[in-house]
């Protein structure tokens, strides 16, 4: 049985819709992201049933609006897909506002505040013990961040500041999300991104007064001059929003992906 099967007038308005797999991995409701199954024994597309990986930020199934209804009409009426959903949410106290059980294959609901990476299990399409997590700390060293980490992140803060996009611009910046994903396969994400030497880099990345087809900090307002603290925040955002992207790349087993955001409106 992949799931505990609830009424759907209850598991659109709880929160506390277990699933087996939930009780399996010891996690909270809607912890875990694969309902019992492993995940290449529950992904097979056929001329009856399409698999898709869909991901909404802040709207479905915790918010409603326009976006979130749009989702919700798909979800319900397309009978033949069975969606994968990846939903990044503001905290963790959200409750659904939709059924989350018809159609619905899995579902991996991402706080990026509260209880965000402190929950006992780490992943989106599959999970990991945190007791398996601390081990990969070995390799999280000040050297590997320098010679390693700190060039990825060059890139992905050039491609940030970036004004004129070109095709060799663009392969940089996309091989670069690439080699993040490599790059904490054997790492811990949190270990990495809230290191001093990141901070660090961070704060000289975006206070270089290159001018290199970026904006450089002298012709910045001063209203638009960040603070140290300003900085900091932003660190600490980035690296809270920037997983789901990475999932999508090393995903293969889903052919077909679906993103919202507000912004679709």
């Amino acid at each position: 049985m992949a799931s505990v099967d609830i009424p759907h007038e209850i598991s659109a308005w709880t929160s506390l819709a277990y699933k087996m797999s939930d009780f399996a991995s010891l996690g909270t409701g809607g912890d875990t992201s694969i309902n019992t199954r492993t995940t290449t024994g529950q992904i097979n597309d056929s001329h009856e049933q399409l698999h898709v990986l869909a991901t909404d930020t802040g709207t479905y199934p915790n918010e409603g609006g326009g976006v979130s209804c749009c989702r919700r009409d798909m979800v319900n009426n397309l009978k033949y897909v069975k969606w994968h959903l990846v939903c990044e949410t503001a905290n963790d106290y959200g409750i659904p506002r939709f059924q989350i059980e018809q159609n619905i294959q899995s579902l991996k609901i991402l706080p990026l505040w509260g209880l965000d990476f402190l929950t006992p299990t780490h992943g989106i399409m599959e999970n990991t013990l945190d007791t398996a997590m601390e081990e990969i700390l070995i390799d999280t060293s000040p050297n590997d961040i320098k010679v390693k980490f700190l060039p990825i992140l060059t890139s992905l803060v050039r491609g940030a500041r970036c004004l004129r996009f070109t095709e060799r611009r663009i392969e940089e910046y996309t091989k670069a999300l690439i080699s993040l994903n490599s790059y904490f396969e054997t790492r811990n994400w949190g270990a990495v991104w809230g290191s001093k030497i990141v901070k660090n880099k961070w704060r000289e990345l975006w206070l270089s007064g290159s001018s290199e087809n970026m904006r450089p900090i002298q012709e910045w307002f001063d209203i638009e001059r960040p603070t140290i603290p300003d900085l900091d925040a932003g660190l600490d955002l980035y690296s809270r929003c920037i997983p789901p992207f990475l999932d999508l790349h090393y995903t293969p087993l889903l052919s077909i992906y679906d993103i919202s955001c507000p912004s679709d409106h």
